[in-house]
């Protein structure tokens, strides 16, 4: 939450924007309630014999029901296109926002960073720290505001009306969070260590090519490149390890969430069919809980399988985050005079590392007017 908290920062200039996605995707989720309403009606009114809905409104005899009830899903779906795309298309903008907004505070603190830490780190990891590491911040806001959002709002809609049609067969449906809160922990944590291992190794593969690139002359004027060739190989197929055992684990995740999903399923037709049999239940109202069911399952799986992507963002807002938090030089300083000016250096020392002087013993006087490189 640290993290989600420190990240939202760089989104907060976008904030009316952010509230006009969240009242959009609301207005969606509610429009999603009535998408099984005109094929149930369809079913248990047009081919069945059951009388309509109280709450449905006068119809003319003279109209088909079932053409009103076609146009009716179209409509509705229409419309729910319609709001996705709208929400969507912002969402994206301002995750964009965000991304440019974390590039430029990092390179401007690699600006501000002193040679010392420049001179400690591989050229390479900072340029995939700045390019790549930071789409982390995007991924963050789309899966935790967007999805986040999106799905919760959902599911809560979804709990209240699947518990006004069918108490019982609700209960079922909320008897597989559990296994799948249970699931998400047992993973998450793997996750994240394998996907900032597996970054990690992409960085030092990415400073490998930069050295090499930059020595270009140097390694030819040796004929060094089989030697080149052998260690990158090395690095590339020790960046595939760990790829593939962060993917190995996140397809693993997803699968025991598919099977997870797939029992609860099971169970809601196995007990809704026995309550139509037994005269309880509407093949229309079965199909309509069936069709909540799915809405109700598909944000949980949603923000389930998020969990997977969330893991290797956090790895790599957390790289970005390294290089936010070193502490910045202090340059401010007196300004000097600039008539009779005389600066002098008596038996200075210097080097960015302590055991390695770059400096011995200068001493040096400088004049005021002098120009001194």
């Amino acid at each position: 939450m640290n993290l989600l908290r420190r990240a939202s920062q760089f989104f907060e200039t976008d904030r009316p924007k952010l509230i006009g996605v969240v009242l959009l995707m609301i207005l969606g989720v509610a429009l999603n309630l009535l998408k099984p309403w005109p094929i149930a009606i369809a079913i248990d009114s047009v081919l069945g014999e059951k009388p309509l809905p109280d709450w449905f409104p006068p119809i003319d005899p003279g109209v088909s029901l079932l053409v009103c009830m076609v146009l009716s899903l179209f409509v509705i779906h229409f419309a729910v296109a319609m709001l996705t795309a709208a929400y969507s298309e912002s969402s994206i903008d301002i995750g964009l926002n965000g991304l440019r907004r974390v590039r430029l505070a990092l390179f401007e603190k690699l600006q501000q960073l002193p040679l010392k830490f420049h001179l400690g780190k591989r050229q390479g990891d900072l340029i995939q720290r700045a390019a790549w590491d930071t789409y982390s911040f995007q991924t963050l806001f789309q899966q935790v505001l967007v999805t986040g959002v999106n799905a919760g709002s959902s599911l809560l809609l979804m709990l209240v009306v699947m518990a006004t049609l069918n108490l019982p067969l609700t209960l079922v449906a909320l008897a597989i969070i559990p296994c799948i809160l249970l699931t998400m922990k047992r993973f998450s944590a793997d996750m994240v260590k394998r996907s900032a291992r597996a970054q990690e190794a992409d960085s030092v593969l990415a400073s490998r090519v930069q050295q090499n690139i930059s020595a270009v002359t140097l390694i030819r004027s040796y004929t060094h490149e089989q030697a080149e060739l052998d260690d990158f190989a090395a690095r590339a197929n020790r960046s595939r390890t760990l790829r593939q055992s962060q993917h190995s684990r996140e397809v693993w995740y997803l699968a025991e969430l598919a099977l997870i999903f797939g029992a609860g399923v099971a169970a809601i037709l196995f007990i809704g069919s026995r309550q139509v049999l037994a005269g309880e239940l509407t093949v229309g109202e079965l199909i309509v809980f069936l069709a909540y069911l799915t809405q109700f399952y598909d944000p949980l799986h949603q923000i389930s399988a998020a969990g997977s992507t969330v893991s290797a963002a956090s790895a790599g807002a957390n790289r970005v985050f390294e290089i936010l938090d070193q502490p910045t030089p202090d340059l401010s300083g007196t300004p000097l005079p600039a008539e009779d000016l005389q600066l002098n250096f008596e038996n200075i020392n210097f080097g960015f590392d302590p055991d390695k002087p770059v400096i011995k013993k200068l001493n040096l006087e400088i004049k005021a007017g002098e120009n001194v490189a």
